[in-house]
């Protein structure tokens, strides 16, 4: 049976998700449950796809899972190349790696930094291989890719690419394959994936959102061949961008060639787009005044991390609060998430309260943990006392302690604890931080500023100012995205660009600028590396 090849074009917020749980519903009433497979791009969105089906029943039984899990599966789950780094480094000085030591089918930012030959010439090769191209460059590239495969063979493992570049079998012998955010995978992934030869292959996602290049993505693997309009379904309307935002936004992506003509209606007219002339990254007081002055939620974007440090330490000296909920694990973007800030929360965490009169305090675990941050609240011998009763709490025993345990355990501090939680929040906090140990104030000291400026809800509300880079927030959506021009000169050079407006470039300020739902702010380049927004 001759495979039938679709494929879904799917712009900013024109509802690809909500499309997919029908495709899937669909393809399980046609081919059931057990005969469909559906390959995402990354854990987090198969973890994410697999909630969306178990929740609403509509695809329980579909094969969920990145490229890579198949194939790492299907190969008897081999022991990982990049699992082994240290015994590479190690035979290997001159060609050592810097990825760490630890597999992971996730994607990086960017790419991630290359601070070595050996991080240079692995990603050259690995990009080569995803492109399916001959690999012949520098000496150093070429000597690598010798010694990574005896390396390879005579520790018996593979590498992320082995896991792909074979003959994989289908999964289950599926009669359906549907691949979610197909634009992002690589030729050999794309070539792998058509070779299953399914009844029907599913290519849903959006050319103009391409932008893992650097991982060896082309977007005209998605779209080629030509297999007709009538085997193209286009999602017409976004359900995010207003006309202003969406005009200039096509106005923009129509500079490159290699893509599917698409278009789609607004969610509404109106919206903004404005021009902050003169304004850089590097003016960060300006730019923070502008995200702390901007309506609803606001994205401040930029295509690296490091371009972003200027904004992030006059946010910080300012106390202003800021994260990036899309890389919820960094703490570098999440200056809420430390240590301290979690043993602050424990301590207002205080628990039932009854006509101004708490009845049930803190647990033992939860008492321990936060005066960890904190030093002469107790004698020795009563602290140890409350380390004690918190490893012998099991995860089941969690009581919230009565008041009299507490007394007990503050002993001759108690009157003073109680005369302090008798009062408000406020007053409890400041009593707090006017025992905090050295370290918690050097640690948490954007923290305690944070804290002194806007109070104690400062940890438990959700900021305002999401802060990062367009590949952290891509599928995410705010309603005044502030955006960077600037070009890393790593992404200019990328496979001899003659000019910062390679196809990749305009990609991804296209997707910074199509999260915006109502403004959009396009500030001006920090060096001569920058986009120009004339279009």
């Amino acid at each position: 049976m001759t495979m039938i090849e679709r494929r879904v074009h799917g712009g900013p917020g024109c509802g690809k998700t909500t499309y997919l749980e029908t495709l899937l519903a669909q393809a399980v009433e046609r081919f059931g449950a057990d005969a469909v497979v559906l390959v995402s791009f990354t854990r987090a969105a198969a973890q994410e796809l697999r909630i969306r089906g178990l929740a609403g029943g509509a695809f329980k039984g579909v094969r969920v899972g990145t490229l890579h899990k198949f194939g790492f599966v299907a190969l008897g789950h081999p022991k990982m190349a990049e699992d082994d780094i240290d015994d590479w480094n190690q035979r290997f000085p001159d060609l050592a790696l810097s990825t760490g030591s630890k597999w992971n089918d996730e994607l990086g930012e960017g790419g991630g930094a290359l601070k070595t030959d050996g991080d240079r010439a692995f990603a050259a090769l690995q990009i080569a291989r995803a492109r399916v191209e001959s690999f012949r460059h520098t000496a150093i590239e070429l000597r690598f890719e010798r010694e990574w495969a005896a390396w390879k063979q005579e520790r018996g493992t593979r590498d992320l690419t082995d896991l792909i570049d074979w003959p994989m079998p289908i999964p289950d012998e599926a009669r359906c394959v549907i691949v979610d955010e197909a634009q992002d995978l690589t030729p050999l992934e794309l070539r792998r994936v058509r070779s299953w030869q399914p009844e029907e292959l599913w290519l849903v996602g959006d050319a103009d959102q391409s932008i893992y290049g650097f991982r060896g993505a082309e977007p005209r693997e998605f779209l080629t061949p030509d297999i007709g309009p009538e085997f193209n379904t286009v999602l017409e309307r976004s359900y995010r961008l207003p006309s202003a935002v969406r005009d200039y936004a096509l106005r923009w992506i129509q500079q490159n060639d290699d893509r599917y003509p698409v278009t789609y209606q607004p969610v509404r007219e109106g919206g903004d787009v404005a021009r902050a002339r003169g304004v850089t990254l590097n003016d960060a007081g300006i730019v923070a005044q502008m995200a702390r002055e901007a309506s609803g939620k606001v994205m401040v974007l930029a295509s690296c991390g490091y371009m972003l440090r200027p904004v992030i330490e006059e946010l910080r000296r300012t106390a202003t609060p800021y994260w990036n909920p899309y890389r919820s694990e960094d703490r570098y973007w999440n200056p809420m998430k430390t240590v301290f800030a979690a043993r602050v929360q424990k301590f207002i965490a205080l628990g039932v309260r009854s006509k101004g009169t708490y009845l049930r305090w803190w647990t033992w675990k939860d008492l321990d943990e936060w005066l960890k941050a904190t030093k002469g609240i107790l004698t020795s011998d009563l602290r140890r006392r409350v380390t004690q009763q918190a490893e012998a709490s099991t995860e089941e025993d969690q009581e919230r302690l009565t008041t009299k345990e507490i007394a007990e355990a503050f002993d001759y501090r108690w009157p003073e604890l109680e005369a302090v939680m008798s009062q408000g929040p406020q007053e409890q906090l400041a009593w707090f931080m006017s025992h905090l140990n050295a370290e918690a104030r050097k640690t948490g000291a954007y923290v305690l500023d944070a804290l002194k400026t806007h109070g104690p809800g400062v940890l438990l509300t959700k900021p305002n100012i999401i802060i990062g880079t367009i590949h952290s927030v891509k599928g995410g959506e705010a309603d005044t995205v502030i955006l960077s021009p600037d070009v890393s000169p790593a992404a200019t050079s990328m496979r001899e660009a003659r000019s910062v407006h390679t196809p990749e470039n305009v990609r991804v300020a296209y997707v910074g600028m199509t999260r915006a739902k109502d403004r959009l702010v396009l500030l001006s380049p920090t060096t001569r590396l920058g986009l120009n927004w004339s279009v």
